[in-house]
């Protein structure tokens, strides 16, 4: 099988938050998501049938079935978080992040000669399927210098990835876990300067997630297989004036690399 997929998934948000003593703040937001996932997977006959684990030259003759992925929906989630200094120096943070739903369309479609049962072209079947993107978890601490200059902070992450397969309703041969992702950063902050002017590096690691087999059978072990652990190193800064703060920040790993910005005001 030959499989090319092109996504795009979009997300717009809006949150605020409430200080409710010196020391504490809560926060709330809410969050609209565009997603678009659209695939197509093309089955083919072997060169050979000894040829099952070679590699397959994919002729246009051997072509007997495509199959058409379509998921191109819309969806509101929530953010909710607190901060808490409870010293000078050291503060506690938690977040929650709900993922965004979506329903996936499913197309087989005969495609060959390969497939006499049905002419070119005849649609064998249609699944709708909803699907769930992972809800996270997150807890973190940050320290601050005595000069207010530089912040060092880790924070630990837990990504529910099993939703995705828990939503699916499927019976499958294959696994998703959810993973931990631990994350360093530092900031120095230009505080003499006007508008005051922040530098920031992290570090932080993804681990893997892919689907894995469970065992049950060579042909789902072999197409299933796990993946590495990735590293990603990420730099940005901010700007704030009086009530405005703008920050941008650029993610990098072998994988994708990520850019974002965000704008937050203060009244």
């Amino acid at each position: 099988r030959r499989i090319n997929v092109s996504y795009d998934i979009a997300s717009y948000a809006l949150a605020g938050s409430w200080r409710l003593t010196d020391s504490f703040a809560l926060g709330l937001g809410v969050v609209y998501f565009d997603s678009m996932i659209q695939g197509i997977e093309g089955a083919y006959s072997f060169d050979s049938l000894d040829r099952f684990f070679l590699s397959n030259s994919y002729l246009a003759e051997r072509n007997y079935e495509n199959i058409s992925y379509d998921l191109e929906d819309s969806d509101w989630g929530l953010t909710a978080g607190f901060l808490w200094r409870f010293s000078e120096r050291w503060s506690v943070g938690g977040v929650y992040r709900e993922g965004a739903d979506a329903t996936d369309w499913v197309i087989a479609i005969s495609s060959g000669p390969l497939d006499p049962q049905y002419p070119p072209g005849t649609i064998k079947g249609i699944v709708v399927t909803p699907v769930s993107f992972p809800d996270v978890f997150g807890l973190g601490v940050a320290f601050r210098s005595s000069n207010d200059r530089v912040t060092v902070g880790f924070e630990w992450d837990r990504v529910a990835y099993s939703e995705i397969l828990s939503s699916l309703s499927l019976e499958t041969n294959v696994r998703l876990d959810d993973a931990d992702e631990l994350r360093v950063g530092m900031e120095y902050a230009f505080l003499d300067a006007s508008p005051l002017i922040a530098l920031r590096s992290g570090i932080w690691l993804d681990p893997d997630h892919r689907m894995r087999s469970t065992g049950s059978d060579d042909l789902t072990d072999a197409l299933f297989r796990p993946g590495e652990d990735e590293i990603h190193v990420s730099v940005g800064f901010g700007v704030v004036f009086r009530a405005l703060q703008l920050d941008l920040g650029v993610d990098f790993s072998g994988l994708v690399d990520t850019a974002s910005i965000s704008v937050s005001y203060g009244v």
